[in-house]
């Protein structure tokens, strides 16, 4: 049983800041701002997860009660690094897919047809959390179906993967007034232990040891919880697992999760140095994160071992460490330092810059690892505040090659700039809401920390050609988690892949046996989720080194092979086949069936 304490013009500004309140699992925001959101009618939730890979596919039917036309705003949610698969509406009756165009574009077109009372829809993109689509007309006493599908690679834990979807839609619930119903089919190549939901109550069936069925179906339920599942896989089976797409004749696609079995025992840990640096600015005040942020931190004092050391740098305004630097984690030193952070306030402005920068300053001299956990609520408003300059200046501070881990605690983060310092550093990034169970959260977050497994990775594929892989970077392992990359191939056949490290020093390797085919049809989100990647790296380039002609063409030719809304491109969705043409658009469709005669 699995131990769960182990384990378009642009909607106005409030809807965009509503929305991102509310988390909510969608919402069709009139424009016309003294009207409310439209009602759910019915919310219905499809969900596929293979070997870890989830792809959901959400049907929801609103229903307009007034007696007028309306223009609205729908809004979505989806995980950070999802890659958006399809968005459909209805229109007059029949189901139309959108399509991608540049962004401009978009807009003309559809405020050309609003203008003549026509009816598209156009999905923006709106950061790496939210995506928006403009839909015009829903008539009066009608209803106006949506439907989203996008597919994402669920975070691994000591054997543990964890699906979510938001549901919860602001401080009054939404109710459906029909059904809601959701259902997640999970097939995994390794046996499945448990299935497990916190949030609510889920039938499970079991129809052999790699594959299970959770759901459940109300009828008038309020939106007013996220839907959390959990599945566990049997520990023996840990290893890897390749997931693949191709097209004969062409390049094909994959996906690559590797969770290496390295058993250190707790006297073979190395001794570690660690900066806690805590946010105590005025809002964290809100929603008790303080509180939150305090037991997080007392919590990992109390973890540390007799012959680690420990820096606490609390920071609102200005940046104090206590005691000046780093102190042994005798028992006396770690009651003083939890008595210390049990009377800090939150009070004063966010130098977030600052204390990364006095944290990487402060690293000793010697081989001892050091690293960087950061507490905060990820808003800098002190000093340097735009993200691509926070990540420029501790880059330029990094000069050791240290690891910062943070660790955010609320609804509204900046995820982007902290996963980017994450990312930049090669550490590690989770989130928790305020009011949250924050010891197991953070319980689970400093054991993989403090216990890195394997560094320096590197993957050999024999004589399988792979390219175009993501990350380029391979970042370090740590105890529980996994690798997860994607990436294009040539060549095809059994293949032994070599995964090579380090493990406190000494230089090991792993082989695994892997197939990859000549043609695979299965797995059509792989390709997706490539792209997905490939352009997130790409838009990173020119966020930091500018725009250039080749990186945004790049952009905007993948955004309209793949479908993936980006800040170049929107999806448009006409009322038929004839409206595209009129406006000199090319179906993906006709893409697709054009790429492969060729």
């Amino acid at each position: 049983m699995l131990d769960i304490k182990k384990a378009g013009v642009l909607a106005a500004v409030a809807v965009v800041a509503l929305c991102r309140a509310a988390s909510a699992s969608g919402l069709l925001v009139p424009t016309e701002q003294a009207l409310p959101p439209l009602g759910i009618k019915s919310h219905r939730v499809a969900v596929q997860v293979k070997d870890g890979v989830a792809t959901t596919a959400l049907t929801e039917v609103f229903i307009n009660t007034t007696k007028n036309r309306l223009e609205a705003t729908y809004v979505f949610p989806i995980p950070g690094e999802a890659a958006l698969v399809e968005f459909a509406m209805y229109v007059n009756g029949k189901r139309q897919t959108g399509e991608i165009v540049e962004a401009e574009k978009a807009r003309t077109v559809y405020e050309d047809i609003v203008r003549r009372m026509r009816d598209p829809g156009l999905l923006e993109y709106m950061g790496a959390r939210l995506l928006k689509l403009r839909v015009f007309p829903i008539e009066p006493e009608s209803t106006q179906k949506i439907e989203v599908s996008y597919a994402y690679a669920l975070p691994f834990d000591n054997g543990v993967y964890r699906y979510s979807f938001p549901l919860k839609t602001g401080e009054k619930a939404s109710k459906v007034i029909e059904d809601s119903t959701f259902s997640v089919e999970i097939a995994s190549t390794q046996a499945i232990a448990s299935v497990y939901s916190p949030s609510h109550q889920v039938s499970v069936t079991r129809k052999d040891d790699r594959h299970a069925v959770a759901g459940f179906e109300e009828e008038g339920v309020m939106l007013e919880k996220d839907f959390v599942l959990y599945y566990s896989v049997a520990d023996k089976d840990f290893g890897l697992s390749l997931l693949t797409c191709r097209v004969k004749d062409q390049d094909g696609y994959f996906a690559l999760m590797l969770a290496p079995r390295v058993d250190i025992a707790e006297g073979e840990v190395m001794a570690k140095d660690v900066c806690f640096v805590l946010d105590t600015s005025g809002s964290m005040l809100q929603e008790d994160r303080i509180g939150s942020a305090r037991a997080a931190v007392k919590f990992c004092l109390k973890s540390l071992g007799n012959e680690d050391r420990f820096a606490l740098l609390p920071f609102s305004t200005a940046v104090d460490a206590l005691e000046g630097g780093l102190m042994p984690a005798t028992a006396g030193n770690v009651q003083k330092a939890v008595a210390y952070v049990d009377k800090l306030e939150a009070r004063g402005g966010t130098a977030l810059c600052a204390a990364l920068v006095k944290a990487l300053e402060m690293a000793p001299e010697g081989e001892r690892p050091y690293m960087v956990v950061l507490i905060t609520d990820g808003r800098p408003t002190i000093g340097t505040v735009e993200p691509d300059a926070i990540v420029e200046e501790v880059a330029k501070a990094n000069k050791n090659n240290l690891r910062i881990f943070s660790f955010g605690i609320a609804e509204r983060l900046d995820v982007p700039l902290l996963d980017a310092i994450a990312q930049k550093t090669k550490g590690y990034s989770e989130y928790v809401e305020p009011g949250r169970e924050i010891e197991t959260e953070v319980s689970s977050f400093f054991r993989k920390v403090s216990h890195p497994v394997l560094s320096g990775l590197k993957l050999d594929f024999g004589k399988v050609k792979v390219s175009d892989m993501y990350p380029q970077e391979l970042p370090d392992l740590f105890r529980g988690s996994q690798l997860l990359a994607f990436g294009r191939y040539s060549g095809s056949g059994d293949v032994a892949v070599q995964l090579a490290g380090t493990v406190k020093g000494k230089k090991q390797q792993f082989a695994y046996d892997a197939t990859f085919p000549e043609e695979a049809s299965d797995n059509k989100f792989i390709p997706h989720l490539w792209a997905q990647r490939k352009i997130a790296y790409l838009l990173d380039e020119i966020r930091l080194h500018g725009e250039t002609r080749e990186l945004v063409e790049e952009v905007v030719r993948l955004s309209k092979e793949f479908g993936i809304a980006t800040p170049y491109t929107s999806f448009l969705v006409l009322e038929d086949a004839d409206a595209y043409i009129r406006h000199g658009i090319m179906r993906r469709q006709a893409m697709d069936t054009a790429r492969q005669l060729a």
